[in-house]
């Protein structure tokens, strides 16, 4: 949920987000990905991803290292209709299942009660949210969590 070029996201997130503006918070969270990714990195996004045009989605995205992988947010419709910018990604679905090691990991951008193979150690992965269930029990206790930017944030978004 980077939320790049929201301009409430400063109002609904203020704990989380930094910038005077939706334009300075682009850049700092421009900023602190390419000090975290590298281009062969590869990079899951749960959705929400943009508040802006396609010509200003394309040039953030140009920016971005790293091999994007999205699931669909319900606020990326800016990605849905526009094909260019959705070649960007290496893919692009509503539900994403991954293996990393002999680990089953579920993605989706809404948090979920249940997942598939839930009960054979997957982990589920959601944003959405933005860090409001960090403390729920089914999170705590669980093998889900929230990855948005706003969850279990230092301040350095």
């Amino acid at each position: 949920d980077t939320h790049f070029s929201h301009k409430n996201i400063l109002n609904f997130c203020p704990n989380t987000r930094q910038g005077k503006d939706h334009f300075e918070h682009d850049e700092i969270l421009i900023a602190n990905w390419q000090k975290q990714v590298q281009p062969h990195d590869r990079v899951y996004l749960l959705g929400d991803v943009f508040f802006t045009d396609a010509v200003r989605a394309r040039s953030i995205m140009a920016r971005l290292p790293g091999q994007k992988h999205l699931i669909y947010g319900n606020h990326d419709r800016v990605i849905q209709s526009n094909h260019d910018l959705r070649n960007m990604f290496v893919s692009v679905s509503d539900y994403k299942e991954i293996r990393v090691g002999d680990q089953k990991v579920v993605m989706f951008h809404f948090p979920q009660l249940e997942w598939n193979h839930m009960h054979h150690g997957a982990y589920c992965l959601f944003g959405h949210v933005h860090g409001s269930m960090d403390q729920h029990p089914f999170v705590t206790n669980g093998r889900t969590m929230d990855v948005g930017v706003d969850s279990r944030s230092d301040g350095e978004v």
